[in-house]
């Protein structure tokens, strides 16, 4: 079928603006399916219309096949025959101002060229904003059909000159409505329709079979072609999976397509039982024998080259043609890759078509180099003096097409060995088995043809054992190669065009893998703002983080320290993260100046072309924990070299800028690893408390038949395992290396079998474990192991179904999540969790039962739990029911901070002051009975401390969502008074006195509030509810900004000490240096050297 003519018959008839009006409601709707319904209704018009005309199609799917034109403007990223037009937002702006004749300073012009933020909306886009120019300076009725649309666009790819540009827009413009040129404006701009739906949904509208056919053709043209001989009997056959598909989507000669693609693996025993899975279910449940196929994961740019005698032509993974990179001829331009690999081919090849990876060939060291290095192997120029010491070479690792025979479905195998015969390699090289397990010692350097120019891939193949995975990864990370591929040897193996899951492929990676890889502590010294279209915000949406200089670790020599910039980044970081940052840094961005860089006050910052926005002291910054696949090579940043795919791990709150990465340690890292950054090596089964853990399942139905099937291979249900005894398995599931191992992958991607169904002490419970940086990462999988194992579910977040979290000490995040627990004053949501101690959940897997919660374990429980604990314990933790030993009543005297105080009848002084302990000589004798001392009489016992915050605007403090590190440190000092004995009330945040009377009434407020809310206060304090509080100290807090607080205290002064001097008995009036001198030596200290005077 002539596409082009048939497409042209019906597209001539079909004017533009009806295309137009359908991306306008296409694009005024939500939801896919509604799109992909109002898409269909339109084709099938389309193809009713066509086949309304004077003749027949004789071909099945003719209608079809004649929306080529249509296709060319609904997804323009799938055409190959029309070139990329190569104009953006700036180039076509002024084509455009040329075109309609307007002044360059008009206002129109203004708008096109320099269009200002106030007029961009989250909507709208550049078409939009020519649009409202165009609109009353363009024709109103429609004259251009979609056929005379698609002709005006292939002459603007055309066009080699600016003028030939001009000529072509400006006659576009004059036989098109507004509405029109806002779609071709986009259509131009963005290489896509801007309709909403994706190539894959709009070719799933055109026909079932259009997507697995456009895998084999890359282009619209042939795709059509196939389409059209289709017949529409055949199409429900064609929407499963690839190798079901009829003859029409088979690889052709000179015919690009989509390769296969390798299946991500997260561990070797996950990609184990995904090809056992795979295997069994294509031989009937039988995976005897199953070998799996290992070769190395190489980092370049993946090329298939097709060869009919002394032509070539190449194609990238998406359908690009690189031929011109690479020479089109193989008898001429012998500085070209195609002339120089000629010769390479056995006499007997005549075509072919094969399967690789581009790679770069160093001329220098003679060895191949990953595509980070400066040298694109897609635009290799020989004739650039600057890049004569690197070439392109191509290493192939699979042949689909030899001598006009497609071996698609041919096993891997087999393709492996005619690959071999393809380039005369003898047996001892690809042409015999060689396996793993044999002594020979592994290497997987690939088989030079030509050296510098054409390579085969070395292979391996190996039983399927989690041993061999890790024996081969371990290899090639030893080596510093980027990572491995497994693929099944076995039939069936064929080639699958474009398909990646159940492909039969796997890749397995370093970072793939929780903790192989290095994490780097970098601090942020400078930020991008957000850019929306033509908008910015003034929201630090990028970072600019940086290594410190070696001249100084000292926190007193900051001035002394240079930091180097290393790497920007915003992946890993939540939205919650990102509004957390900009709000305790926003404080202290700073404009850089990036026409003078490394001076004046950012001298201590070295940059190179990289250049951030705004600029942040490194003793006001934070510290972020980076990840990525390795070091490469960069100009960019002043250290030399940057992180590939960085992303955010953690934010460091515990660390400051002293504690970042050095530049000696980067340095050191990279001469280590080769820029790898793998320390470590992969271990199958992670283990706990020195107990293997058990084989893993993937998420298969009947994967875990495997468990059994070894003990007894006379089984027909399920798959077979390898011939080894359960013994052997077992020592098999362990490789010993002598580097450190580390956990094999995430464990909520890892499923765990379970054995004993009486030891499921987890079961039906939900637990999350948020867990300090204190803890190691290799020891938290542990602990979520070990719940899964026992029939626990493991989440990353709480929900309402959360049973617990688990957490082993209170961090900022778990503060944060207790406003919201039913513990906490100040509740916003009717959720409620549990927190309880990292004690408890260790104590479950150590008596293998589920404990019930105590007093001590608890952070926080929900109103139930507190229901029941009241019930069944005092307000000091000690059970009503249960026996309790010396040490947990010894703990319970520990943390009793204050006692019942003396009743009023007893006291001859009509106001208290200074509350006594009742009970002391009984409480002394009773403890005199226990072998140790225990130090009962708090050392700040009796003492009430009023707390005074500053505050230094009108702004509600209550407000606030997230501490600073000054306001967490005073929190923290607060709970350790109270630990010491004294009383405390506060902090009372204060902005200006007007009167004594006003700070008396805040403070019998607070004091109140203590009572309602504190039981322990309430019980024990409760005879000064009608006495005058009478403080025994006053204390202010500290502030980080010095000057501000000054001003407050020469402020207030006054009227705090008028008002400290009514007590008959007058407190301290003191700094909060004094407590935490108090706190440092855990007993009273003098306060004549804290306390405040005014001069």
């Amino acid at each position: 079928m002539d596409v082009i003519f048939e497409s042209s018959r019906i597209a001539k008839n079909v004017s533009f603006t009806t295309y137009c009006r359908l991306l306008e409601k296409l694009a005024s709707k939500d939801g896919v399916k509604t799109k992909e319904k109002i898409l269909s209704k339109f084709i099938i018009l389309w193809e009713t219309q066509y086949l309304a005309l004077d003749s027949i199609s004789q071909y099945p799917c003719g209608g079809r096949a004649s929306l080529y034109l249509l296709l060319r403007l609904l997804i323009p990223s799938h055409d190959r025959s029309r070139k990329a037009f190569g104009l953006r937002e700036q180039t076509l702006s002024r084509l455009i101002i040329k075109a309609i004749g307007l002044a360059p300073n008009s206002l129109a012009a203004r708008k096109l060229s320099h269009i200002h933020p106030n007029i961009i909306h989250r909507q709208t886009d550049f078409a939009d904003v020519a649009y409202t120019v165009l609109k009353a300076r363009s024709r109103e009725d429609s004259v251009l059909s979609v056929k005379d649309l698609n002709a005006h666009l292939d002459d603007l790819t055309t066009a080699e000159s600016y003028q030939m540009r001009l000529q072509v827009l400006r006659s576009l413009l004059q036989l098109t409505t507004a509405l029109e040129q806002k779609w071709i404006i986009r259509l131009i701009v963005k290489r896509d329709s801007g309709c909403g739906l994706s190539g894959k949904s709009i070719l799933k509208c055109f026909h079932p079979a259009a997507v697995s056919v456009f895998e084999v053709t890359q282009d619209l043209l042939p795709l059509c072609e196939r389409i059209a001989n289709i017949p529409s009997s055949n199409i429900s056959m064609l929407t499963g999976l690839a190798n079901d598909l009829s003859n029409s989507v088979n690889v052709t000669l000179f015919v690009p397509f989509r390769p296969m693609l390798c299946e991500r693996a997260n561990s070797g025993d996950m990609l184990v039982n995904a090809a056992l899975h795979l295997y069994g279910k294509q031989n009937q449940g039988d995976t005897k024998g199953l070998k799996l196929l290992f070769e190395t994961k190489f980092d370049g740019e993946r090329v298939q080259l097709h060869k009919s005698s002394n032509s070539y032509r190449y194609w990238s993974r998406n359908g690009l043609e690189w031929t011109t990179s690479y020479g089109e001829d193989g008898t001429r331009d012998f500085d070209r890759l195609s002339a120089q690999l000629h010769c390479g081919f056995a006499q007997h090849v005549t075509d072919c078509i094969l399967d690789g990876e581009m790679m770069i060939f160093s001329n220098w060291s003679k060895s191949i180099m990953s595509k980070s290095t400066k040298f694109d192997v897609k635009r290799s120029s020989y004739q650039n003096p600057e890049i004569d010491n690197y070439q392109p070479c191509f290493i192939v690792f699979d042949i689909l097409y030899l001598n006009s025979q497609l071996l698609t479905s041919k096993s891997l195998l087999e393709r492996k060995h005619l690959l071999s015969k393809a380039f005369n390699l003898n047996s001892t090289s690809l042409d015999t088995d060689l396996f793993m397990d044999s002594d020979e010692s592994l290497d997987f350097k690939p088989i030079p043809i030509i050296d510098g120019i054409i390579y085969v891939s070395k292979w391996y193949t190996a039983s399927a054992r989690q041993t061999e995975v890790a024996r081969a990864f371990n290899h090639l990370v030893n080596d510093h190669q980027e990572g491995l591929i497994v693929k099944i040897a076995d039939s069936p193996s064929p080639y699958l065009p474009g398909i990646r899951t159940d492909s039969g492929w796997w890749k397995i990676k370093p970072d793939y893998i929780q903790g192989l890889l290095e994490d780097l502590d970098c601090i942020i010294v400078g930020g991008y703002f957000h850019h929306r279209g033509n908008k910015i915000i003034t929201r630090v949406n990028h970072f600019l983080c940086a290594v410190r200089g070696d001249e100084s670790t000292s926190e007193d020599n900051l001035n002394l320290t240079r930091f180097y910039t290393f790497c920007k980044v915003k992946s890993g970081l939540t939205v919650k993260q990102l509004k957390e940052i900009n709000k305790l840094l926003g404080k202290h961005w700073k404009v850089y100046d990036k026409k003078h860089p490394n001076s004046s006050s950012t001298e201590w910052l070295c940059v190179n072309s990289e250049r951030p926005d705004v600029w942040i002291a490194p003793q006001s910054s934070l510290v972020l924990q980076l990840h990525g696949a390795e070091l490469i090579q960069s100009d960019s940043y002043s250290c030399g070299m940057t992180l590939r795919f960085p992303r955010v791990v953690a934010i460091r709150y515990d660390k400051n800028w002293c504690d970042s990465l050095s530049m000696s340690e980067l340095i050191k890292l990279n001469t280590e690893t080769e820029g790898k950054l793998a320390t470590k090596r992969l271990s199958i089964v992670p283990t706990f408390s020195g107990l293997a853990d058990v084989q893993h399942q993937h998420s298969f139905p009947d994967i875990s038949n495997l468990s059994n099937s070894c003990s007894n291979t006379n089984q027909s249900s399920g798959y077979h395992t390898l011939n080894e005894t359960t013994e052997q398995q077992t020592t098999e599931l362990f490789i010993n290396i002598d580097e450190p191992l580390a956990t094999s992958s995430p464990i909520k991607q890892r499923k765990i079998d379970i054995y004993h169904e009486h030891l499921n002490y987890f079961e039906n419970h939900e637990i999350c474990l948020w867990l300090s940086n204190d803890i190691e990462l290799n020891k938290k999988i542990e602990y979520e192991t070990v719940i899964r194992h026992y029939g626990g579910v493991v989440v990353q977040n709480p929900s309402e179904s959360t049973f617990c979290i688990v957490v082993d000490k209170l961090t900022l995040k778990t503060k944060n999540l207790l406003n919201y627990s039913s513990t906490s004053k100040k509740r916003s949501s009717s959720i409620e969790y549990n927190v309880v101690h990292l004690n408890w959940l260790l104590a479950c897997i150590n008596k293998k039962s589920l404990l019930a919660w105590k007093p001590k374990d608890m952070f926080a429980m929900n109103s139930s739990v507190a229901a029941k604990m009241a019930q069944e314990y005092d307000k000091f933790g000690d059970s009503y029911s249960e026996p309790i030993t010396s040490d947990e009543l010894k703990s319970i005297f520990n943390d009793i901070s204050c006692f019942e105080s003396v009743t009023e009848e007893k006291r001859d002084i009509p106001k208290l002051t200074v509350p006594k302990l009742s009970h002391y000589s009984k409480l002394k004798l009773l403890l005199d009975e226990f072998p140790n001392d225990m130090e009962v009489l708090h050392p700040l016992t009796g003492y009430i401390v009023v707390l005074i915050r500053p505050l230094f605007s009108l702004e509600n403090d209550e407000k606030k969502t997230v501490l600073t590190s000054l306001e967490i440190h005073q929190q923290l000092m607060i709970t350790d008074l109270r630990r010491l004995g004294s009383m405390c009330m506060g902090p009372i945040g204060i902005y200006k006195l007007e009167s004594v009377s006003n700070l008396q009434s805040l403070l019998n407020m607070t004091y109140h509030n203590l009572l309602s809310v504190d039981s322990h206060t309430n019980d024990c304090m409760r005879s000064l509810s009608n006495n005058c509080i009478n403080p025994t100290h006053v204390v202010v807090l500290s502030s980080s900004q010095e000057k501000e607080f000054n001003i407050w205290l020469n402020e207030n002064y006054s009227t705090l000490n008028s008002w400290i001097r009514q007590f008959p008995r007058i407190p301290h009036f003191i700094k909060d240096s004094w407590l935490t001198e108090c706190i440092m030596q855990s007993n009273w200290c003098s306060e004549l050297n804290h306390l405040i005077e005014m001069n």
